[in-house]
């Protein structure tokens, strides 16, 4: 998503489906939604965002579990998981012992994973050596995107600056590096990259504006270009058809060049920003506790924060994070409440 059009092209078709109401934030890049699932599913929900032409990443993780017989005891953890909010598909493999489940990070983690499998039944998930937090799939997607718009603008930096420099040589000098009969299709090979490399996610966006009957800054931009770009390939095909002699000068092409290039430069430009500002919300949250000392079965003991139940009781030494909301019982400190 890059603008508020976007976000309410989003929010419009995600409220559209039978039983969903949602709020999309464009600073954050996600959407908050309450749903019926006797009406609508998961599935339904990123299937109506992917239709718009938008994303919804999806992680994949596999974990082994431990206490399954038979198949009954697959259909259990299945429907166990499957179950989560944010789940999107899982399968088990009696054979190897083994799930694998697609989800969504941020609504659903590993730990909530293995909650819900040792909630289905006599079944553990263990905790191999080395056993790590999933990565970070939303920080991996925002940084790919990064990446595939800086190799845009810079092939299309590359090839614009020599059209440009035809278009500003003839402008002042009178004379450019292109001259002669070629220069119609020498400007022609140096934009057909620009056009449809570098303009690509432009054109995506019409084709997808065009089947939902929409327009956004997508729809702008490649049309633009086009327009630019396929009334220069005619005169460069048949000018004189078009009234133009082949030696008039008479091409856009550097306007095609020039409309995906510089709009390119402002979608990098606001691609790293929102990196930045997502990895920093990244790094804010994750110094949330993930352990807290909790009062069970007459003694403290350690446990993951996500499994801290209402009610209980939680130790909170000198120097640690508060890992949940609760009311102090005994003891005095002070706490930085700013997070």
């Amino acid at each position: 998503m890059h603008c508020a059009s976007c976000v309410g092209r989003v929010q419009d078709g995600l409220n559209a489906l039978p039983g969903v109401e949602a709020q999309v934030n464009l600073a954050t890049e996600s959407a908050a939604v309450r749903y019926d699932p006797a009406r609508s599913g998961q599935d339904d929900i990123i299937g109506a965002v992917r239709k718009l032409g938008y994303e919804v990443p999806v992680a994949t993780i596999s974990f082994p579990i431990q206490g399954m017989h038979c198949a009954s005891c697959v259909a259990k953890v299945e429907q166990g998981l499957t179950r989560r909010s944010g789940v999107v598909e899982a399968s088990v493999n009696i054979a190897t012992n083994e799930a694998r489940v697609r989800y969504i990070p941020g609504l659903v983690e590993r730990d909530d994973l293995v909650a819900a499998v040792e909630s289905a039944g006599n079944y553990t998930v263990p905790k191999v050596d080395g056993d790590e937090e999933t990565e970070d799939v939303l920080e991996k997607a925002r940084r790919e995107e990064v990446s595939a718009m800086k190799r845009r603008l810079i092939v299309g930096a590359v090839f614009t600056s020599v059209v440009a420099a035809d278009m500003f040589g003839r402008l002042f000098f009178g004379v450019s590096p292109l001259d002669g009969s070629l220069r119609p299709w020498l400007l022609l090979l140096f934009t057909l990259p620009v056009f449809v490399y570098s303009g690509r996610p432009f054109h995506a966006g019409l084709w997808v504006s065009l089947k939902n009957r929409s327009a956004d800054m997508n729809t702008l931009v490649s049309l633009g270009a086009s327009t630019a770009f396929f009334y220069s390939l005619a005169v460069t095909i048949a000018p004189k058809a078009l009234g133009h002699p082949g030696a008039s000068g008479h091409y856009t092409y550097d306007s095609a060049a020039m409309i995906i290039t510089l709009i390119l430069v402002g979608r990098y430009l606001e691609a790293r920003a929102k990196s930045q500002a997502g990895s920093a919300i990244q790094a804010l949250m994750s110094r949330r506790s993930r352990k807290a000392m909790a009062y069970r079965d007459g003694e403290w003991v350690e446990v993951d924060a996500k499994r801290l139940l209402v009610g209980d009781r939680v130790r909170l030494r000198p120097g640690e994070t508060v890992a949940a909301d609760g009311t102090v019982r005994s003891g005095e400190s002070s706490v930085d409440e700013s997070m």
